[in-house]
């Protein structure tokens, strides 16, 4: 498999809490609740307690975000 593929691969299957991703973008966890519960975040729940977001998605998220000049967070 080929270095493009296999970035790829790793974007659908990498799996970043709550935490991670607030982290990432500079934010509270309460803000990236608050994206993912209005939609524009996508997230996986997997229990009441566990939620998880893919890493492709949250890169979707952010060229979203920058394209209608919301914000840039850096990833």
């Amino acid at each position: 498999m080929n270095q493009a593929l296999e970035l790829q691969a790793y974007k659908e299957t990498k799996m970043l809490s709550i935490n991670e991703v607030a982290e990432r973008l500079g934010i509270s966890k309460n803000k990236v609740r608050e994206f993912i519960n209005s939609g524009e975040l996508a997230s996986l729940k997997y229990s009441d307690r566990i939620t998880k977001v893919r890493l492709i998605d949250l890169e979707l998220f952010n060229t979203k975000n920058r394209n209608n000049n919301r914000f840039d967070y850096k990833l």
